[in-house]
Formats: structure tokens, sequence, C-alpha cells
């Protein structure tokens, strides 16, 4: 599904306002457990937006306008993805170390989660939990990849951040 994204992202953007989210992790340990949770839980909540009403053909294309994951393991790479997709850009799930500017930087999440526009839903994860303070304090939602509740912590956040549940309105006090 990843290499399908991949190769199509451009076209369903442009043409069929396909929604994106972007991956930041650069150990494959990790994304090879993650990437698949990702994709099941947007598979999942996105057969749960098809009407049951609707025919057969219009099933099939609500399905396939599934938003595209796309992966990054830099920040350079990241900051390029969220660049040229900005605009469609449903949510960044980001890890915390990664390399920028060719280096391991200790920071780099935090200052990719800093250059996203405001209003572009963010979760910080990482296998350190001490990392949940700055993550508190940059605003954005922490997942702790050792967690025993780590789907149901992603699933959380994509309802209630990336558009999946009901929709709600909130006044500026919540």
């Amino acid at each position: 599904k990843y290499f399908e994204d991949v190769a199509n992202v451009d076209d369903d953007t442009r043409n069929g306002q396909v929604r994106v989210i972007l991956v930041v992790e650069n150990s494959s340990r990790y994304y090879s457990v993650f990437l698949p949770l990702i994709y099941t839980e947007v598979l999942s909540q996105t057969q749960n937006l098809v009407a049951r009403g609707i025919n057969e053909r219009e099933r099939f294309l609500k399905r396939r306008a599934r938003p595209k994951i796309l992966l990054a393991e830099s920040f350079e790479e990241a900051f390029g993805i969220y660049e040229r997709y900005r605009e469609y850009m449903m949510g960044v799930i980001t890890d915390v170390t990664y390399p920028c500017g060719g280096v391991n930087d200790d920071e780099a999440g935090f200052k990719l989660i800093n250059a996203l526009d405001e209003d572009v839903p963010a979760l910080m994860q990482s296998s350190h939990g001490e990392h949940r303070a700055g993550a508190d304090e940059a605003g954005v939602p922490f997942l702790d990849k050792n967690s025993d509740t780590l789907l149901s912590d992603l699933r959380r956040f994509m309802k209630n951040r990336m558009g999946f549940g009901n929709f709600i309105f909130r006044l500026p006090g919540g």
C-alpha cells in the first residue's frame, strides 16, 4: 500500500483532492510496525465513513480516495513532503529524534512541529517517555511507542484530531 501511495499521491491529490498523512520515522524497526497500524486504522476509519446505502461503484471510489500515507526519514525529507502537499495535509505523525542537517538531532521532531501550520493536526511519538514533557509544551499529543495501548491511542488521535470521528463544534474555550 505504501508503494501504491507514493506512486499515486501526485495524481490523487491534484485530481481527487485526496488527503495526505505524513509519518516521520527513521528506524525501520519502528516504521515496519507502525505503518501497518496506521494503514489498518485508516482503512478501518475510511470503511466506516463509506455510506452503506450507496451503490458499489460509489463505494469503490470512496475507498480509493482514502488518505495517502507518506514516510520521511529525515527533517529535510519531511519538510519537503510537507511543503509539496501542504494544502492536502491531513496530519503529521513524527518521531522526536532523526537526522536533520545530516546529523541525528534530538530536537528534529520539535523543529518540524514548529514549522507546521497551526491547523495541521500533529502527533509526537517516541520510545523515550521523557519526550512527553516537550510534546506537552509544544501543545501536541504524545504517543509512547512502547505502550500497551499504542493502537487505541493512535485510533483516538485519528478520530479526535484528523477528522475520522464525529463532527464536533468547539467554542474558543474548548
